[in-house]
């Protein structure tokens, strides 16, 4: 409610403008002075609206700690600079996993893993896997790995993947209240995958703890 009063305000500030400013000839400095502070007002009430909003979108979220336990991945690891490059990577290769999987009579034994661990130096050693019951045959190009149980600190993001920064800087954020310490390593487990864009996704944000 609150945050409608100020976009309208905003809209309102916005919109406003005396006639005679409409021709150059017919405004006043007192106009243009008048102006631009109804711009600033606007651009401030709007600023005010967003931090709100990213407020409001945090507290709606559950953030809590809990046992992931260990996880047997057929899996394809990279180096990569920034995470710009992983859905390329992963539209090409996770496809090929869970075609190996199948190949090698195994059955999922659970959601995509994405595991992102930040390297000194710069970039991140980058892995991705399909869970399987037990690392069994030739897995070709791609490798069977066994992750160590870890206690992680999470969330879930039900969104697209263009929104799923701003659900990693809410569990940050909500880390860092709880005086919460954290590796170098993240994760991301696909629960409930539609298509990159989709707002059906769902997908759990890990922060790996000391």
């Amino acid at each position: 409610m609150i945050a409608q009063g100020k976009r309208a305000r905003a809209s309102a500030a916005l919109g406003w403008m005396p006639q005679r400013f409409q021709s150059p000839e017919g405004a006043t400095c007192e106009d243009r002075v008048t102006f631009v502070r109804y711009i600033l007002v606007a651009a401030l009430i709007s600023l005010a609206v967003q931090a709100e909003e990213k407020a409001k979108d945090a507290t709606q979220m559950i953030f809590e700690k809990k046992d992931a336990p260990a996880l047997v991945l057929l899996s394809a690891t990279r180096k990569i600079a920034d995470f710009s490059e992983v859905p390329a990577f992963a539209g090409k290769v996770l496809p090929r996993i869970s075609e190996k999987v199948a190949a090698l009579g195994l059955k999922a034994a659970g959601p995509e893993v994405f595991i992102y661990k930040f390297l000194d130096g710069g970039g991140m050693e980058f892995l991705m896997g399909v869970p399987v019951s037990e690392a069994k045959g030739d897995g070709g190009e791609f490798q069977f790995v066994t992750t160590k149980p870890v206690k992680c600190f999470t969330c879930v993001h039900k969104g697209s993947m263009p929104t799923i920064g701003k659900s990693w800087d809410a569990l940050t954020d909500a880390a860092k209240q709880q005086k919460l310490e954290s590796t170098n390593e993240m994760r991301e487990v696909y629960l409930k995958w539609v298509e990159f864009d989709s707002a059906e996704n769902e997908t759990e944000l890990q922060r790996v703890l000391k």
